[in-house]
């Protein structure tokens, strides 16, 4: 499974509704991301605005790699998306020994008319989190 394929999955279980933004050009064999940096735009009932996420493997070198080419070659498409309303994510996909998956999250955002970025809680500890809130919604439903 790609680490886009990944994302996508992840997206939807925690909820969210999600799909692909990446094109292939059949002419150059290269992959497109929409704005030049988003693989996946992505909608949570519960923020305003989009999130744009960049996908990839690897946990460590790759993530930084991605977030310092959405910071420097695509700085003012970025800047542009974030001044909208819309959140940045870098998500880097790891398979633990355990054979379980987990992504490193990144946020990109504005701070001061500068573009800065932030880690998130990793895509495992955003399920379990998810998973008690629905447990809760639905002990709050019963009720």
């Amino acid at each position: 499974m790609t680490p886009t394929a990944r994302t996508l999955a992840a997206c939807r279980r925690l909820g969210w509704m999600a799909g692909v933004v990446e094109r292939y050009c059949h002419h150059t064999r290269r992959r497109n991301d929409l704005f030049g940096f988003a693989d996946i735009v992505a909608v949570d009932d519960e923020l305003p605005g989009v999130t744009l996420i960049q996908c990839t493997s690897g946990y460590g070198g790759h993530a930084s790699a991605r977030v310092a080419k959405i910071l420097d070659e695509c700085g003012e498409n970025a800047a542009r998306a974030l001044a909208a309303g819309n959140r940045i994510e870098v998500w880097a996909w790891r398979k633990y020994a355990s054979g379980r998956w987990d992504a490193r999250r990144v946020l990109i955002y504005r701070n001061d008319n500068c573009t800065e970025r932030r880690e998130l809680p990793s895509y495992l500890e955003e399920l379990r989190v998810a998973d008690e809130r629905e447990m809760l919604e639905e002990l709050e439903a019963k009720r």
